[in-house]
């Protein structure tokens, strides 16, 4: 359209994504610095590739810095920001990704485990948006995104704390849209389902064919899947959305599977 502007660009903002050393978190920090952003990505156990990608956001042109972290310690978090507000002169885009998939009998699960879960997979989202928020305030344009999973809202075996924690951030995501909006900071969550990243090759009977069998649009979710809605949702063009879960997962959470059933309701039905 003639005179039409770009209101998905994010030139002069900041953001702050967490978790952005390997994976998911990587690409959206990419994503958001192609975009005009200026990105600062936390890290704690992943330097070398953290500098790396800031090495090549800023031979892109783009404006990035890499500041560590360790995000169970729930101090950790405010001084995260206030950092990330001192390299970047501000901060507009909060991207709380940072987190870890524990995959064991529930019954296993350690008092000890259970803390440090329950401390970065929702207390680091909590109180990074709680050192945030002045500074969204004033932003004008404040965006929160906490990064969920299709666990948070389907049973798994083996996941019952890491889906509790999920859970968790999705009513974190709407209650806090609702204490927030009047003062125009949008809060929204994003869920993952299968998402091919760099550690499900640790498995050596892990092949993508078989993840892309599983997914009813009929491949494995990449990154740079949940990157682009990232950066669609911190935009303008996403401006009247808040409050609200968007599933980038090829259609699992929408996929009714009656496992032995199926073929006596299919008779049923016909």
């Amino acid at each position: 359209m003639l005179g039409a502007s770009d209101d998905t660009r994010l030139d002069g903002r900041s953001a702050l994504v967490t978790g952005a050393g390997v994976g998911i978190g990587r690409a959206v920090a990419r994503r958001l610095a192609d975009r005009g952003a200026a990105v600062a990505l936390h890290h704690h156990e992943h330097r070398a590739d953290t500098e790396a990608t800031v090495a090549e956001i800023m031979a892109a042109g783009g404006s990035a810095v890499a500041l560590e972290a360790d995000l169970t310690d729930l101090a950790a978090g405010p001084d995260l920001v206030a950092r990330t507000i001192a390299a970047l002169g501000g901060l507009d885009i909060l991207v709380n990704n940072a987190g870890r998939t524990e995959a064991m009998p529930f019954e296993q699960v350690s008092p000890d485990r259970f803390d440090a879960l329950l401390r970065l997979n929702l207390g680091a989202a909590y109180f990074c948006a709680v050192a945030a928020a002045p500074t969204l305030r004033a932003s004008g344009h404040g965006v929160i995104v906490n990064m969920t999973s299709v666990h948070g809202i389907q049973g798994g075996s083996d996941h019952v704390l890491y889906a509790a924690t999920k859970g968790a951030l999705i009513a974190f995501t709407r209650s806090l849209a609702m204490e927030l909006a009047a003062d125009h900071i949008r809060v929204v969550a994003v869920g993952p389902g299968l998402v091919e990243v760099e550690r499900y090759f640790d498995d050596p009977t892990y092949r993508t064919e078989m993840a892309d069998r599983a997914v009813p649009i009929g491949r494995v979710g990449r990154p740079e899947d949940v990157a682009k809605t990232v950066a669609f949702l911190v935009s303008d063009a996403a401006d009247w959305i808040t409050g609200t879960v968007l599933w980038v997962d090829g259609g699992t959470t929408a996929r009714l599977d009656l496992g032995e059933l199926r073929p006596a309701v299919r008779e049923r039905a016909t």
